[in-house]
């Protein structure tokens, strides 16, 4: 071979050689960088594998029940609480939409619900929350809270339920019912016990002259019986003159024995008296029933001025010693709605009150305590006033809290005004406000919806 050709092939080899390097080299670098970018990706699978369990885990350790759907509703994230609630495991919940674990009579509802949540302004914000009725795997139905908000990090929509099973709420919310029914029921009794030696003496007065005019009649009876007896022997002789006028000096012996003059005079009064005790114990009676009628839940029509004189009637055993009762009611007195022993207690609350003020107070010229009634718009006004004590400003803000009193111990629970309140606007969608003046008396306020 020529020189020439053997350095021109020389010259060749070096260059593939050269190349040959240079190409290992970079195959090198680059399966290091390859190398090393699949290290980083491990780690970033890896992280996003141990947020993703983490996160998994948070949610499997809330207390709310949270469910991942799509637009569609079908689920894909469903944590324990979501499953505990409907008792549903987590293979089934896959292949689950939402609406199947909500019963048929909330699904419409549910639907609803959804289509304005994700036409809100602020999707991914919590909405308003809804009630429904969930089905759980048993078949058993319960109530639960529920509120949608939508996850737009992809692109598709997600949405996020988050749940609350209302089943111990609502037992306890009809367990508190039940006993602030049964508060109520007790501070009626303990105003009835507490009025009752009062009510006893209201009805022993009137019996007591009852029983006077009662023996008084019978004795009178008993004289104008005999008195008749000469008048029918009179009449039986009266064609014998020669025995009338011995019949006729009988009976003027009679007539004065049973001083007919006297009897022609009070036996009407007699009579008058006795009925009207029977017509005054007939109305403490009858007042004093309609006052301890235990009442219903559903509410009626309740006659305001008829309440009012009942436990007026009730009641005056506290007041008359220590007050005039005067009463403004308007001639015919829109109803209200509601339970009429909730507002006669209310009533009856607010006239002891006003009674022990002027009580404490001792008015110079004498304690008043005034009814007045009138329309106020929608509403009936009832103002009850008493020239009583008074309250301070720190009083008067505390007045209606439980258990609050200013009364001396055994003279009062402090639960009176603290249900007084409660009753009148939670139970009659009314409201109740007191104005003040130490030394100068107290007047309470009543604003309740007029039945419609």
């Amino acid at each position: 071979m020529p020189a020439q050709s053997l350095e021109r092939l020389t010259r060749r080899v070096e260059r593939e050689r050269s190349a040959r390097k240079q190409a290992e080299a970079l195959l090198e670098d680059k399966s290091r960088e390859l190398y090393n970018a699949n290290q980083s990706l491990q780690g970033a699978v890896d992280a996003l594998e141990a947020s993703a369990s983490h996160m998994a885990a948070i949610l499997d350790h809330t207390y709310a029940g949270i469910i991942v759907a799509d637009e569609d509703g079908t689920i894909s994230v469903i944590n324990r609480a979501a499953r505990a609630m409907f008792e549903i495991g987590e293979p089934e919940a896959g292949n689950s939409n939402v609406l199947d674990l909500i019963h048929a009579d909330s699904r419409s509802g549910c639907a609803t619900a959804t289509a304005i949540e994700m036409d809100a302004d602020e999707p991914n914000q919590t909405g308003v929350r809804h009630e429904a009725i969930g089905l759980r795997q048993s078949g058993e139905t319960f109530p639960f809270e529920f509120a949608i908000t939508q996850l737009n990090q992809s692109a598709n929509r997600h949405r996020i339920w988050i749940l609350q099973d209302l089943t111990q709420s609502r037992a306890a919310e009809e367990e508190r019912a039940a006993l602030e029914e049964t508060l109520r029921q007790a501070q009626k009794l303990e105003s009835l016990g507490s009025m009752a030696a009062g009510v006893a003496h209201e009805i022993n007065t009137p019996v007591q002259y009852i029983g006077d005019n009662i023996r008084y009649l019978r004795d009178a009876f008993s004289d104008c019986i005999d008195l008749i007896g000469h008048y029918r022997a009179l009449c039986e002789t009266a064609a014998d003159h020669q025995n009338s006028a011995k019949i006729i000096e009988q009976i003027k012996l009679a007539e004065d024995e049973a001083d007919i003059d006297m009897l022609i005079e009070d036996l009407p009064d007699a009579l008058a008296q006795a009925d009207e005790g029977v017509g005054r114990v007939s109305k403490i009676v009858q007042a004093f029933k309609e006052f301890s009628h235990p009442g219903g839940r559903d509410a009626a029509l309740i006659d305001v001025n008829r309440a009012l004189n009942a436990t007026i009637e009730v009641s005056r055993s506290e007041w008359k010693y220590v007050a005039d009762l005067e009463t403004h009611y308007l001639a015919e007195a829109p109803g209200i709605i509601g339970d009429a022993g909730e507002f006669n207690q209310v009533i009856l609350n607010l006239i002891v009150n006003a009674a022990h003020a002027i009580e404490d107070h001792s008015p110079p010229a004498g304690g008043k305590i005034s009814f007045t009634c009138r329309e106020d718009g929608d509403n009936i006004c009832i103002e009850l006033s008493d020239n009583g004590c008074g309250m301070p400003a720190d009083v008067q803000a505390r007045i209606f809290d439980p258990f609050f009193t200013t009364k001396e111990v055994g003279k009062g629970s402090g639960q009176g005004l603290a249900i007084s309140y409660q009753i009148i606007t939670n139970n009659l969608n009314g409201s109740i406000e007191v104005a003040s003046t130490p030394g100068e008396g107290t007047i309470f306020t009543l604003l309740i919806p007029k039945a419609k």
